[in-house]
């Protein structure tokens, strides 16, 4: 009988901690942000909270454009047939931004499907990473999920030949890529446009030298696309795992990357194990970024943890909440914080403080091979960045 009076303590031992984990998550949003993460909340069932008047269905707009999510809600409103819920001027706002997404992500699955097609022909493996083939295989439709690019993961030994495929599909290389990056971005132009389009071909899901991706491993579990022989997709674990990854590398700063984690969780989490998830990163050495991007997700949504219980306890270190002006000091705090090790965070704020000479020629935003006057530009940017003045 004992047994059976643990566990509802220990329930509630969970429950208290975790309030007290969401209460310091919620502190760093803003009024209008509390807002926004309820509603987009509430459109998966964890939350009742819903913008009663005028006022603040107007200042949500706002906010949903500035996080790219107003044509993904609207998306998510209409599957629902929720949209009459809603006052008509922000049915009509999101509508106008949905069609906009909806004619730009048309856009990209067609520059999509050529690029793959040249890749399909040529025997080259790929797999693409968000875009317009995630948003339909786990969104419901290629305009549900704005983009803006195409992500394909390659691997190393194919870059030079996957490289030739996307320049022979009109793409030129930008000027410069960071010598810590794990993909290089093509960039094309063409009349009528609204802005170009990028293919990023990424050999890794993370930095080398802090991390140890076994991007093999994800190569031999992945399936091939419909259609196709050698171009392949992510099943929902591995893809849930890639997003963490990249809403980590943004320290969570946008609600975009809430809002992933958040459909992916609540549509296919019968189709993802955390544990496993966890025990994935800890091999590959990014369980502190995982467990970081999972930290806000369940401290801005405590219901999650009836839904999808963790396998184990969250972090301590503190997220700097929404934007990339929420105090340089504390974002890379957080940034080291989420590290998995004491070599992992000594070599990240090596990269700070000592860079390169390549490195400092990219983050000073020069040419030429490092010199003495490019890293004392370098410094005086990062100070003027840290104390709050312009770069």
């Amino acid at each position: 009988m004992e047994g059976a009076h643990d566990e509802p303590m220990v329930r509630t031992r969970h429950e208290h901690a975790d309030r007290a984990f969401a209460a310091g998550i919620s502190g760093v949003l803003s009024d209008i942000d509390a807002v926004m993460v309820a509603f987009l909340g509430n459109l998966y069932g964890l939350v009742h909270e819903w913008p009663q008047d005028a006022a603040s269905c107007r200042a949500l707009i706002g906010k949903l454009r500035t996080h790219s999510l107003a044509s993904a809600v609207y998306a998510r409103l209409k599957a629902a047939g929720r949209l009459a819920e809603m006052p008509a001027f922000f049915r009509e706002e999101l509508g106008r931004i949905h069609q906009a997404c909806f004619v730009q992500n048309l856009l990209i699955r067609h520059e999509t499907a050529e690029v793959l097609r040249r890749f399909e022909e040529a025997g080259v493996p790929a797999i693409p990473l968000k875009g317009t083939v995630l948003a339909e295989h786990y969104f419901g439709h290629f305009a549900a999920r704005p983009t803006s690019d195409i992500d394909l993961l390659v691997r190393r030994r194919h870059l030079d030949e996957a490289a030739r495929l996307v320049q022979e599909a009109g793409y030129t290389r930008p000027e410069a890529s960071s010598p810590v990056h794990y993909h290089t971005e093509w960039c094309k132009e063409a009349p009528g446009w609204p802005e170009p389009v990028s293919v990023e071909l990424h050999w890794d899901l993370a930095q080398a030298g802090v991390s140890a991706v076994d991007v093999e491993a994800l190569w031999q579990e992945s399936e091939p696309l419909d259609g196709f022989r050698h171009i392949r997709v992510l099943a929902a674990e591995a893809t849930f795992y890639t997003l963490c990854l990249h809403g980590a590398s943004h320290l969570m700063d946008s609600g975009k990357h809430v809002f992933d984690l958040l459909h992916m969780l609540c549509e296919h989490g019968h189709a993802i194990d955390l544990a496993r998830v966890l025990d994935r990163a800890r091999r590959d050495r990014t369980q502190g970024r995982v467990k970081a991007a999972l930290a806000v997700l369940y401290g801005l949504y405590p219901a999650l943890h009836r839904l999808k219980p963790l396998p184990g306890p969250l972090p301590a270190i503190r997220w700097p909440g929404f934007g990339d002006q929420t105090g340089r000091v504390r974002r890379f705090r957080y940034s080291l914080g989420m590290l998995d090790t004491p070599r992992d965070k000594w070599l990240h704020l090596s990269r700070l403080l000592f860079p390169s000479r390549q490195l400092a020629v990219y983050s000073a935003g020069e040419s030429g091979d490092g010199s003495a006057a490019t890293y004392i530009r370098l410094y005086r940017q990062r100070l003027r960045s840290l104390f709050g003045g312009r770069p």
